[in-house]
C-alpha cells in the first residue's frame, strides 16, 4: 500500500516512489494498462481487488510499468473521462463480488501530457471472504508477496471462522458492558432510573490490536442527550470519558460518552421522566438524539482513521414500568 492517505496523493508523489524503487508486494499491485472491456478483463480486475480485500487490503495503481515486480516507470494512462471510468469500475465491483465490498476508494491523479494514474484502494474487509461471481466465475482469491492466488479449502475455512469469531466477540463485548453498567460500575456513575446505552463498534477494533490515540483537547465527545457545554472529563482504564453532572452528588451524572482506545464508542444517558400518568420515556426525542449522536461518532471515527463497517447497538435498561411516549418532551441537557 502506498504510504500516504489516498486523498493526499499526487502524480508527483507516486513518480517519486517509482524513482526510489517502488515494488509490488502483498498490499500493492502495479498495472500498466487500464481495465479492459472484455469479460476476462473484468474477471481479472475483480480477482485482483477481492484478493487484496480478503487478505490485508492494499492499492492497485494503473499506469505504472514494472519488470519482475519492480516499478520501472510511471508513464500514466490516458482516460478521456476519468469520472466515467471510476463509475464503470465501481459498477463492476458492485455486481461482480459476493458479498459486496464495504468500501473501495478510486482516485484519478492527473499528470503531464493529459495522462495520469488511477489508484484503487481496497481496505482489508471483515465481511469476507469475498467471491468473484461475475459470469458464474465463483472463485475466492487471496494475495501473497508474489501476487494473487486462488484460496484453497483450508484458507477458506480459516477466513470464514475468523469472520464469525469477530461477530461473536462483538456480541460478547456488548453484553459484558451492559452488565457492568447495570451493576453501577461503568466509567462514571449515572444517576438511578431508566437509561439508554448506545454502542458504536468498529469491526476492525476486534480484528487487530488498535490504538486510535486519544487527544484530551480534541476528543471531547458529546454524550447522547447532551447539547453542548458543561462537560467534565476523566481518563479511564478503557479510554477517555466526557460527562455532564457530578459524581460527588446524590443525583450523579446525567450522561456520558466514552472513547475506547480501540475506537469503540459507548454513550449512556438517563431517560426516565414522570408526569400525571406515571413514568415514561420520551421516545421521539430519544430517537432523534441517538441518530444525532451516531452521526457525530461516525465523524469522529473517520477523523481517527477507523474504517467501516460499524456495528450500532441501542439498549434500554432499567425501564420496567415505563411507557413510551411519542411526545416532544425534551431529553437530556
Amino acid at each position: 500500500m502506498l504510504p500516504k492517505p489516498i486523498d493526499a496523493l499526487a502524480f508527483s508523489d507516486v513518480a517519486a516512489m517509482v524513482d526510489a524503487g517502488l515494488r509490488e508486494g502483498r498490499t500493492l499491485d502495479l498495472k500498466q494498462a487500464p481495465v479492459g472491456g472484455k469479460d476476462d478483463d473484468k474477471r481479472e480486475f475483480l480477482a485482483d481487488v477481492s484478493a487484496l480485500a480478503n487478505t490485508a487490503g492494499g492499492d492497485i495503481v494503473f499506469g505504472i510499468m514494472e519488470a519482475q515486480g519492480e516499478a520501472t516507470g510511471a508513464p500514466g494512462i490516458e482516460l478521456p473521462d476519468p469520472d466515467a471510468e471510476v463509475l464503470r469500475l465501481e459498477s463492476i465491483l458492485r455486481t461482480g463480488l459476493e458479498p459486496r465490498l464495504p468500501r473501495v476508494e478510486l482516485r484519478w491523479l492527473p499528470g503531464p501530457d493529459g495522462k495520469g494514474l488511477l489508484i484503487l484502494r481496497a481496505p482489508r474487509s471483515y465481511l469476507g471472504p469475498h467471491r468473484v461471481t461475475f459470469r458464474g466465475h465463483g472463485h475466492f482469491y487471496g494475495r501473497t508477496n508474489a501476487g494473487k492466488t486462488q484460496m484453497d479449502v483450508a484458507e477458506l475455512r480459516s477466513a470464514f471462522l475468523a469472520t464469525e469469531g469477530l461477530h461473536q466477540g462483538i456480541r460478547r463485548f456488548r453484553n459484558e458492558r451492559l452488565g457492568i453498567i447495570e451493576a453501577g460500575e461503568g466509567p462514571v456513575g449515572l444517576r438511578s432510573g431508566a437509561k439508554v446505552i448506545l454502542h458504536v463498534v468498529p469491526l476492525e477494533a476486534f480484528a487487530a490490536e488498535r490504538n486510535v490515540g486519544i487527544n484530551r483537547n480534541r476528543d471531547l465527545l458529546l454524550p447522547v442527550g447532551s447539547s453542548s457545554g458543561g462537560l467534565n472529563t476523566v481518563h479511564t482504564l478503557e479510554g477517555y470519558a466526557t460527562f455532564t453532572g457530578r459524581e460527588d452528588i446524590e443525583e450523579g451524572t446525567f450522561n456520558y460518552a466514552l472513547l475506547f482506545r480501540s475506537g469503540i464508542i459507548e454513550s449512556g444517558s438517563t431517560v426516565g421522566y414522570s408526569n400525571e400518568h406515571g413514568p415514561f420515556i420520551p421516545a421521539s426525542a430519544v430517537e432523534w438524539k441517538v441518530l444525532e449522536a451516531v452521526g457525530r461518532y461516525r465523524e469522529k471515527l473517520t477523523e481517527k482513521g477507523v474504517e467501516l463497517p460499524l456495528y450500532v447497538f441501542l439498549s434500554l435498561i432499567g425501564v420496567r414500568g415505563h411507557r413510551l411516549e411519542a411526545s416532544q418532551h425534551p431529553f437530556g441537557l
